[in-house]
């Protein structure tokens, strides 16, 4: 083969390589579109909030206790304090989770230590959802029970 035929080839080889990985990038930008995935849609309906916590409230004694480590007037007491720190509005584009799943989320993460990735099969929350509300609702309980739980008495006279 004459050295021009040579070059024309392998550039032609370089083309339809580069050509394959822009297709190949472009197959996976496409994949990725999905909005919500379809497991995760059903949460309205089986979701741990409008299912197992309701269930556990109606028939068992101790089912929510076991399950939240604790019962459901503390639940509701906890909820009233925070409330206001991780409460969000539904949009047009999709509804919020509501600031009662958060919590029970969190809670259920604190009390287990189950990953957020075994949470997301339990609340049909996405993992990555999960991992920005529950530092966030970490922080609010904080806020609200510190001053409680955690007084401190500082006597500066009393360290000199």
């Amino acid at each position: 083969m004459a050295p021009t035929k040579i070059k024309r080839v392998a550039l032609l080889g370089m083309l339809l390589l580069l050509m394959k990985a822009k297709q190949k990038r472009e197959d996976v930008n496409r994949k990725r579109r999905i909005w919500v995935k379809n497991s995760l849609q059903l949460r309205p309906v089986v979701g741990i909030e409008e299912k197992l916590l309701t269930q556990l409230l109606t028939e068992h004694g101790d089912g929510f206790k076991n399950f939240l480590r604790m019962d459901h007037s503390m639940f509701l007491m906890l909820h009233n304090m925070i409330e206001h720190y991780i409460r969000k509005q539904d949009t047009q584009m999709r509804g919020c989770i509501n600031s009662r799943l958060q919590l029970a989320t969190t809670l259920r993460f604190l009390a287990t230590g189950d990953s957020y990735k075994s949470l997301e099969y339990l609340t049909r929350i996405s993992a990555s959802t999960i991992s920005i509300f529950v530092p966030k609702v970490c922080k609010a309980l904080y806020v609200e029970l510190q001053p409680m739980y955690m007084k401190f008495q500082l006597k500066l006279q009393s360290m000199f």
